[in-house]
């Protein structure tokens, strides 16, 4: 039997696992202006965490491909990444929270009134 403790510090591996590929192709986005490729490969990792059940690593993997495409300045791009994770076969409902509430402190960042109205259509959809 796996006791409480060991499934723990199982969790606490993964979700650091996850933190290193965040950090890397935030990197490789933000320095290299590989905004889509990094994206790529952190849907990879969120795909691994959701079918594993992982709903911290998911979240976590799913808030991190959205500040990408804030912090790239993407406002298309991020509406599309918010609609492509919430449609997502057997999402995690904490994933798609954690996303929405992301994109909501965002609101007022979009350069103007038509990207303001699309991105809260975006989050009223997902």
């Amino acid at each position: 039997l796996v006791s409480a403790r060991d499934s723990r510090a199982a969790e606490e591996a993964i979700a650091m696992g996850f933190e290193k590929e965040i950090e890397a192709n935030r990197d490789l986005a933000l320095r290299a202006g590989q905004v889509q490729d990094a994206i790529d490969a952190l849907l990879t990792v969120e795909r691994t965490a959701r079918l594993a059940g992982d709903i911290p690593g998911t979240t976590e993997v799913c808030v991190a491909i959205v500040k990408i495409c804030h912090d790239a300045n993407q406002w298309t791009l991020l509406n599309e990444n918010i609609q492509l994770l919430s449609k997502r076969r057997a999402q995690l409902k904490q994933a798609i929270q954690g996303i929405v509430q992301e994109a909501t402190k965002w609101v007022d960042e979009q350069p103007d009134k038509a990207k303001k109205l699309e991105l809260i259509t975006t989050e009223v959809c997902a």
